[in-house]
């Protein structure tokens, strides 16, 4: 058959084409291939060579296992099979203490020992592991509820179980986009009753789940009934009866922490049909609980929390009796959230969102130029400190209907007695001495709580509650003591007084402090006396710094604290205050207070401070660095050097002119990693993300989920976090690509419980929050992992986090609750590290802990916290004294600003290549580069004092062989070129041979 031939024209279409593109790849894969920070984002995605060290001289003896490593390294991405299995039993330590008995009605824990079980509920099949759901890919490895009680030697009811999984599918639940309001579906996901289908015995006990997931960058619900019709609900409507079922059954107001009519129904079921009823409540937050708590027909309630990949094994041994419970509620469950200070301040569904703003002024976010914002008009009156303030003008009753778990509450299958035996005072701080009985009839644990009550003389806030310290005993055997003493410096109850003093104060008056079971509930000793005590003040104490500030700053945030005031005002949200709580109650934002150019004060609207960011160039007065300067010094030389030793400064003479022009490439391309500048012998390394353990969004490897860092908070135990510190310490230094750096521990005090990352952060209580990320910070660094302590400020709202979300609050809020965490551990954590002479002897040194903080996507007032000066240069470096690196959260939007980050004191963006252009402008300027030099040797000082100098002897170099991407870039770029030119040749052969046809033709 006559096969027609292509003609000249479509041949050369075709061919010419095939070329350009070869051509192309093979221009596209070097370019790639040898641009530092898309070489930075393939290694962090796709994976790094292997590390090689090129030794000083007379180094190749000496000992440079600076962390006792007890695991090997790892040469697979599945990890180090041993490390993984000790992280494993630290996490069921922590779900063991951490689980919370809420209920326990005669004494119906623990169970009968083998007895059968029935678990009813979704969430039995498809539990709630973690906040993130970074799980997803690894829950083969993880113990299911149904496992865990097996394990426990209980017997579950295979029917009820197979029933369960087999809906899971076709039973949708609450299904976040992350920042995309519109596009998230709003569900819970519960079975109908009438649906049930399994057999069961009525001798069992009804062990039925409430689960409630969580999500970063999207919030629960506060209006069931409203969000379920987003275009991302009504598309879950449309495919699921289910779904439509439930969405019409949401009443008024409904909101995502409440039980669901499909939830009662099942709570009933299972109190008529089975012999006992305990409700295991799978939830980070707290949930409204008022019903359950209430009813007598229900047993038992456990809290569990989000247990990690193995704390369904602590819920069977909990009801076992083989653990006794001694977690603490580490937040308050009030009995109706709507009606919480918080609650008409919170924008999920962006309603809170400013109009009439310059939009061509303002750099855009996720949505353009849109603004939200939050009022957190309830200043110092969150969680425990509202209710157990407001209780003492409305009343025992009021508080007994409002409240159906206080902070620090807990149960026990043993009872606990107490007294105080002793209280001093000295060098300023306070200390009570109180002894613990165990007389019930098994063992435990209890938490000691010390509480004080500052006077409050009706002119700054004051809570009538502060929780100042706790311990947790060892465990006590019927009959057994234990005495612990307790501590807390008198400064650290003072009040921030921005309005006149500008400084902290402690007012005259007396300070009642209080040994108490809970926020509310004082204990009482053998004689029903209450353990109290006071300190009595006879006069006004001014402290403009604290005994532990580097310097005096006075107030930092007027531009944010300003906008409140004290009467009612139809364009400013009011302070709350307890002189009249009523009157002064926190109230939705008004149609006022979204139009940003009427919303004014100290003469600038909103509008005119949302503006674009702009940064002179010029500079007469400061010096710029020195540079090309040939010192022979490299970075690992400095491991253990003072912050402030000259030799950084011979170091960093080094940089050269093309180091700095090159600089966006080191500091704005810090997504999971830390990228070396070769001139100073700073090597790459890797950075891991997760409050929960060692994840990243990509090489998932054998690494454990522990429990949410709530649950930690609830053990109320240092040596738990501590312990939990140490063990993801040892995973990171195991791992085939070690990890040098965690974006982890969340140091965010709980405000709202309908927060998305609610248990990625341990407590409502600043105090909670900052000694457990202390204990937690400390024993990870000394095995060279470095947190990056998040989220540094005011991080509540997942919901349009990315749209200029406005945060505003008064300086006294800021500093006593939403920045204590973090003052805390920046001032206090301590950690020792080993490192060497030149000679190669060892030396021990401490340094602080808290080397790496990471910002927030939000604002503060108006100013982005990535670039606010105040916030990161005034107050953590210069009054707290921090040393370390500080770096964005994902900086995807053009609002975060890299020139704007860099000269209010931030070091490192975390962003990747191919999200936006980031540009660091005039990097000749002098005030530019010695913000950059600042910068690198921020980031220097971090890497040296952690794992990336592990077996790194000072003046060696550390270098990474061929990276596995590389080479198949390689073979990529070799077979692109090959082919770009084998098309050429085919090209050029064509044409010659259709030109010799042509002339024979002719011829």
């Amino acid at each position: 058959m006559y096969k027609r031939r292509m003609s000249n024209g479509a041949f050369l279409g075709v061919w010419c084409s095939l070329a350009a593109v070869f051509a192309t790849l093979a221009i596209t894969m070097e370019v790639l291939g040898n641009s530092q920070s898309y070489r930075t984002f393939f290694d962090t995605y796709l994976g790094r060579g292997d590390p090689y060290v090129v030794g000083a001289e007379g180094s190749d003896k000496w000992d440079t296992d600076y962390y006792g490593q007890t695991y090997s390294q790892s040469d697979t991405a599945s990890g180090n099979a041993d490390a993984y299995a000790a992280a494993k039993a630290t996490s069921e330590r922590i779900e063991d203490e951490g689980i919370v008995l809420l209920k326990n009605k005669d004494s119906a824990l623990p169970l009968v020992p083998h007895s059968s079980v029935t678990m009813l509920g979704k969430g039995s099949a498809d539990p709630v592991y973690s906040v993130s759901r970074y799980e997803s890919s690894l829950t083969k490895n993880f113990i299911t509820p149904k496992k865990g009680l097996i394990d426990a030697g209980f017997r579950v009811n295979e029917s009820a179980d197979a029933f369960f999984s087999s809906q899971v599918e076709s039973t949708p639940r609450f299904r976040p986009v992350a920042d995309e309001y519109e596009q998230s579906a709003f569900f819970i996901g519960e079975v109908s009753v009438e649906d049930f289908d399994f057999s069961f015995d009525a001798a069992d006990t009804g062990l039925v789940f409430i689960s409630r997931p969580g999500a970063i960058g999207m919030d629960l619900s506060t209006d069931l009934k409203r969000d379920s019709l987003t275009p991302g609900s009504i598309a879950e409507i449309n495919q699921s009866l289910r779904a439509k079922a439930e969405s019409l059954s949401f009443a008024e107001g409904q909101h995502q922490l409440e039980l669901t009519q499909a939830e009662k129904d099942m709570i009933d079921f299972s109190t008529t049909k089975f012999h006992k009823t305990v409700v295991v409540i799978n939830s980070a937050a707290p949930m409204e609980l008022d019903s359950i708590e209430n009813d007598s027909s229900i047993d038992a309630v456990l809290w569990v929390g989000m247990p990690g990949q193995n704390g369904f094994s602590s819920l069977g041994k909990v009801l076992s009796g083989a653990v006794n419970p001694s977690g603490k509620t580490p937040d308050i469950y009030p009995a109706d959230f709507t009606l919480d200070p918080t609650f008409a301040n919170f924008g999920i569904n962006g309603a809170n969102r400013y109009q009439n703003l310059d939009d061509g002024a303002m750099d855009s976010g996720i949505h353009g130029a849109e603004s939200h914002f939050v009022h957190f008009e309830e200043g110092i009156y969150t969680g425990y400190r509202y209710y157990e303030t407001a209780a003492l003008s409305k009343g025992k009753s009021w508080y007994e209907d409002a409240v159906v778990y206080p902070f620090g509450y807990g149960l026990s299958y043993t009872s606990f007695s107490k007294s105080m035996e002793k209280h001093w005072q000295s060098q300023g701080s306070v200390y009570v001495e109180v002894t613990v009985k165990n007389t019930g009839e098994k063992s435990g644990k209890e938490v000691v709580q010390l509480y004080c009550e500052p006077p409050y003389l009706g002119g700054i806030e004051k809570s009538a509650r502060t929780l100042v310290a706790w311990d947790k005993t060892s465990l006590l055997a019927p009959g057994e003591s234990e005495s612990v003493i307790l501590s807390f410096r008198l400064e650290d109850v003072a009040s921030y007084d921005y309005r006149s003093a500008k400084s902290w104060v402690l007012e005259e008056g007396d300070y009642r402090i209080g040994v108490q079971e809970n926020s509310h509930e004082i204990s009482l000793d053998s004689n029903h006396q209450k353990l109290v005590t006071s300190i009595h003040l006879d006069e006004k104490r001014l402290l403009p710094k604290k005994s532990d500030d580097r310097a005096i700053t006075g107030n930092l945030f007027d531009d944010v604290s300003n906008l409140f005031v004290d009467d009612e005002d139809a364009l400013r949200p009011r302070n709350f205050s307890r002189a009249d709580f009523d009157a002064t109650f926190p109230l939705p934002a008004t149609e006022g207070e979204c139009d940003a150019s009427l919303v004014s004060f100290d003469e600038q609207t909103i509008a005119a401070r949302l503006h674009q960011h702009v940064y002179e160039s010029s500079s007469e007065t400061e010096y710029g660095p020195t540079v090309n300067a040939a010192t022979g010094m490299v970075a690992s030389a400095l491991r253990g050097a003072n912050y402030n030793d000259t030799a950084f400064d011979w170091l960093l003479n080094q940089l050269t002119d093309e180091d700095y022009r090159n600089a966006e490439s080191v500091i704005c391309n810090n997504a999971y990693a830390i990228v070396g500048i070769r001139s100073i012998g700073l090597s790459d390394a890797d950075i891991r993300e997760g409050a929960q353990g060692l994840f990243s969004r990509a090489l998932y490897e054998n690494v454990c989920l522990y429990p949410c860092q709530t649950v930690l908070a609830a053990t109320f135990n240092l040596d738990l976090a501590e312990e939990m510190g140490h063990s993801i310490g040892e995973e990171a230094l195991s791992l085939r690509y070690r990890a040098v750096g965690w974006y982890g521990p969340k140091l965010n005090v709980h405000r709202s419980p309908f927060s998305g990352s609610y248990g990625d952060s341990y407590s409502e209580d600043p105090l909670v929050c900052g000694l457990m990320g202390m204990a937690l910070t400390s024993a990870s660094v000394k095995k060279g992992l470095i947190p990056f302590l998040r989220n540094f400020s005011l991080q509540d709202q997942e919901s349009f986090r990315y749209a200029h979300l406005c945060i505003w609050a008064n300086e006294q809020a800021i500093r006593e609750l939403y920045l204590r965490p973090f003052e805390l551990v920046v001032k206090n954590a301590k950690t020792s590290i080993s490192y060497m002479g030149l000679a190669g002897a060892r030396h021990e040194r401490d340094i602080a802990s808290s080397l790496g903080v990471m910002t927030s996507v939000q604002y503060l007032g108006a100013t982005w916290s990535g670039g606010n000066k105040n916030l990161l240069s005034e107050l953590l470096r210069k009054q707290w004294g921090f040393e370390g690196a500080i770096t964005t959260d994902d900086n995807r939007v053009n609002y975060m600003n890299p020139m704007q980050a860099l000269l209010a004191g931030t070091d490192m963006e975390f962003t990747r290549p191919q999200i936006k252009d980031r540009t660091i402008r005039d990097t000749s300027n002098p005030i530019v580069r010695n913000a950059i030099r600042r910068a690198i040797k921020n980031i220097v000082y971090l890497s040296v004092n952690s794992n990336a100098m592990q077996f790194v002897a000072p003046g060696s170099k550390v270098y990474y062989s061929l990276s596995p991407w590389r080479a198949w870039f390689y073979v990529g770029e070799v077979i692109f070129i090959l082919s770009s030119i084998a098309s050429i040749a085919w090209i050029v052969l064509r044409m010659r041979r259709v030109k010799k046809e042509s002339e024979l033709i002719e011829n």
